[in-house]
């Protein structure tokens, strides 16, 4: 179950408790549960922009549930590189998600841009995994800083993927292509901004060599 379509109907066919077992869904994608989060969120939006009750309250119901199950998702996979250390890449199926090469990379990453690794993984899906176990398997970025950094990205994807969903609720024959479209939006911003930084960064380095000279 992958499409945008089989999570609408899956959700709808729990009734009233669809979002609950969405909350526990995305709080084991965190142990390796190969979901797509983001193919998920859009579907709660849309199943709250199309429910009987009033929209209002099931988006917030949906946006409540979705935002606490994918943080501590996401806090799941900080404490396994905590916790088990470097051992963490000897278990399935981290040791595909979270391999020598990624990390010796990571590493790298991280001494330019920090921080803004947490952020940049929230909206580019392939990078999630990778990211959030390296920061607590080296503890470079303490638990607190990371839960409040990804705590505030979360709430920006989170509720975006919300209000998307329920705009498009109505109109279920343009789903799939809404979802393509906007998924395709969120990475190419993050990949905008992570060029720029880039350039930035080469720009102050190259100011900074030639104030030495």
């Amino acid at each position: 179950m992958g499409s945008v379509a089989d999570w609408i109907e899956f959700i709808r066919s729990w009734e009233d408790t669809g979002y609950v077992i969405i909350f526990v869904i995305l709080c084991f994608c965190g142990l390796g549960l190969p979901v797509s989060k983001d193919a998920v969120l859009f579907a709660a939006g849309v199943v709250a922009g199309i429910s009987d009750a009033a929209p209002n309250v099931s988006m917030l119901i949906a946006f409540v549930l979705c935002f606490f199950g994918v943080v501590i998702g996401d806090c799941i996979m900080y404490a396994e590189g905590r916790f088990l250390g470097p051992g963490v890449q000897k278990i399935r199926p981290v040791k595909y998600i979270l391999t020598p090469k990624r990390f010796a990379l990571l590493q790298k990453y991280y001494k330019r841009y920090g921080f803004g690794m947490i952020i940049f993984a929230r909206f580019v899906p392939v990078s999630r995994g990778p990211i959030y176990i390296f920061c607590g398997m080296t503890r470079r970025i303490h638990f607190s800083k990371f839960l409040l950094i990804n705590s505030a990205a979360t709430f920006i994807y989170t509720g975006m993927w919300i209000i998307i969903g329920a705009a498009v609720g109505n109109n279920l024959d343009k789903i799939a292509a809404t979802f393509d479209r906007f998924k395709l939006v969120f990475i190419t911003a993050a990949l905008a901004v992570l060029t720029a930084a880039i350039i930035w960064l080469l720009f102050r380095k190259q100011f900074r060599n030639n104030s030495e000279k």
